[in-house]
């Protein structure tokens, strides 16, 4: 007899049993399930665990346009982020503002740090199942000297690059340089098998067979101007748990924000802080992210004359500024580096600003302030106009950019800089930057500058120079430091295996998202 016909004989008794029998029946059952529950729980917590496993849909909206993926043209946040699933580069972000080694095995400085020995892992491949080795490196450094972007084309304009054998490349600087590791981070390996058939004329009409060829977790899989969507690379170690992940473009914030609300899309990143409350759910969580950044504002001092900014400090209320603009998310930041950064940087003396508030009989004059046309900014400035003498001007993020602070057509300017990690201000407050925001000219800046960037520090001797820049920053009464912000990104509660706490570029959020997993399996321990 089977189980089924013993079941349905079952059921019949049970029938003809009288109700006082019936509820004596139920609850001697219930009991029993309710005594064996805790031990069932205990046999399953202690003996099976969740691992991840292929599976699930990750689908992000965008709203800045994606118009390339040439890694080597790419150079919005979105293209950028996008590009950082295809190729693999030496050196990737770690979560937690440290280096963790991607294609590279070692990366070994010798020679008092004027020369690099960077040995390949000889396991990785390309999707073709072809090697990646040293020429692939040095082909990729080739590309990005003739055809990076501007800021990015110069990083090695002093570095001489060989090939020592298959999975072995020097580095040699002209000058030592400790900000090396940041800079090569920066840097996308190609293919240099297809690369090298195809003309940078043809680069633009022959995109999608450039990109045929990839290193990273993910392929392209399809792509129109309103989605793309990626694949696994099944070749990569250790293959990405996600099998599809999407992005969908958007005209605006706004509207990508809408499309989370209405489920089209599951995560949006950079969202704004004051549509978090409105966008949340019970599905969604958001991603507080800690970037080496701060806004402040940045007087001129050919323009200023002896205005000294430092008198103001006590009078700007930053806490109000963290609460109504960005919501609370955001770190008080009164000198250059905030709260979280000085921590990670080491034990960065606290520096008090009252012993540079000198004032002067021109702290009354009244002072342009230019600022992005940007919510955010806006209200900050409107605070600051209640505490300072200010005038208001808004302009275009990109004018402001390109055009008003390499031109220094502005008295004072609302602005956030991102430094990177380590810190490198050389290109804010050197007085040979074009970027220099306070237009000062400093021997004792320029030195600490320079101390930072190409002598051999003891950890110590690193952290006092950290302190001995902002000092010197301050002393210039040019700089009103304000807050640090938090980047948001708002996910999906099922995407488990992100672990991000500190980025150098919002763009790196996807450094590691072949550990990113939306599906489990149990398994025996």
């Amino acid at each position: 007899m089977d189980v089924r016909k013993k079941i349905l004989i079952i059921l019949k008794l049970f029938k003809t049993l009288k109700t006082k029998e019936k509820l004596a029946i139920l609850s001697v059952f219930i009991l029993a399930i309710g005594l064996l529950m805790p031990p069932l729980y205990m046999l399953v917590k202690n003996n099976f665990m969740r691992i991840p496993r292929a599976g699930g849909e990750f689908i992000e909206g965008l709203y800045q346009p994606v118009d390339t993926l040439n890694p080597l043209l790419a150079g919005k946040s979105s293209e950028r982020s996008l590009v950082n699933l295809l190729y693999d580069r030496l050196l990737v972000d770690d979560g937690e503002g440290n280096f963790a080694l991607e294609l590279s095995k070692s990366i070994t400085p010798v020679g008092n740090g004027l020369r690099y020995i960077v040995e390949l892992k000889d396991n990785r491949v390309w999707s073709t199942g072809e090697k990646i080795t040293s020429d692939d490196v040095l082909y990729s450094f080739e590309m990005l000297r003739k055809y990076g972007p501007g800021e990015v084309k110069n990083l090695f304009s002093n570095v001489d690059i060989s090939r020592v054998d298959n999975f072995q490349i020097e580095f040699s600087l002209k000058v030592k340089d400790n900000y090396f590791l940041n800079k090569i981070n920066q840097v996308y390996i190609l293919p240099k098998s297809l690369w090298s058939r195809i003309g940078s004329d043809e680069w633009s009409s022959r995109e999608e067979e450039l990109l045929s060829v990839t290193s990273g977790p993910y392929k392209i899989a399809w792509r129109n101007k309103s989605e793309i969507v990626f694949v696994p690379n099944k070749l990569y170690r250790p293959k990405a748990y996600i099998s599809k992940v999407t992005f969908k473009m958007y005209p605006n914030l706004q509207s990508a924000t809408e499309a989370m609300k209405l489920r089209n899309v599951q995560a949006v990143s950079g969202l704004t802080y004051n549509t978090i409350g409105n966008t949340l759910s019970k599905r969604l969580h958001v991603e507080r992210i800690l970037l080496p950044r701060v806004v402040g504002v940045f007087f001129n001092s050919k323009e200023i004359g002896s205005f000294n900014a430092n008198a103001y400090s006590d009078k700007i209320d930053r806490k109000k500024i963290r609460r109504e603009v960005f919501e609370g998310y955001a770190e008080i930041s009164p000198t250059l580096y905030s709260p979280s950064i000085r921590n990670i940087l080491g034990r960065l003396e606290q520096i008090d600003i009252s012993e540079f508030k000198k004032t002067s009989g021109e702290n009354e004059k009244t002072i342009e302030l230019v600022v992005p046309q940007n919510y955010f900014f806006q209200n900050i400035g409107e605070q600051l106009k209640k505490v300072m003498p200010l005038t208001i001007r808004t302009e275009d993020i990109e004018t402001i950019s390109t055009e008003i602070i390499p031109q220094k057509k502005y008295q004072a300017v609302l602005f956030g800089i991102n430094y990177n990690l380590p810190p490198n201000l050389t290109p804010f407050f050197h007085e040979t930057s074009p970027f220099n925001l306070i237009n000062y000219s400093n021997p004792a800046i320029n030195q600490v500058l320079q101390k930072l960037e190409i002598e051999d520090l003891k950890q110590k001797d690193k952290e006092q120079a950290f302190v001995d820049l902002e000092k010197e920053i301050l002393k210039t009464g040019s700089t009103l430091f304000l807050v640090n912000p938090h980047y948001l990104y708002v996910m999906p509660n099922n995407v488990r295996g992100y672990h991000v706490r500190i980025l150098r570029q919002p763009e790196n959020r996807f450094d590691q998202i072949e550990r990113w997993y939306m599906q489990t399996s149990m398994r025996w321990r």
